[in-house]
């Protein structure tokens, strides 16, 4: 196993593989009421801040492991 796998977050992956699966659902044309009905503001249309969030976790952790200044 190397070492870059060893300090691989799975859980991570798995967020942001949801949240683009998001993010592609959000570019279907569909009517607001419906949109309404399966709770889009809560769940699907949060997917660009949580990937943002993820990937600003995933900035940080690689500069700690290359031991660089933020």
């Amino acid at each position: 196993m190397n070492e870059i796998s060893r300090s691989r977050n799975f859980s991570i992956d798995l967020l942001k593989t949801i949240s683009i699966l998001f993010v592609v659902i959000t570019h279907f044309a569909y009517p607001s009421d419906f949109r309404q009905k399966l709770l889009f503001p809560f769940y699907i249309d949060m997917a660009v801040p949580i990937f943002m969030i993820i990937s600003g976790y995933n900035y940080y952790n690689s500069c700690e492991s290359k031991n660089q200044n933020i």
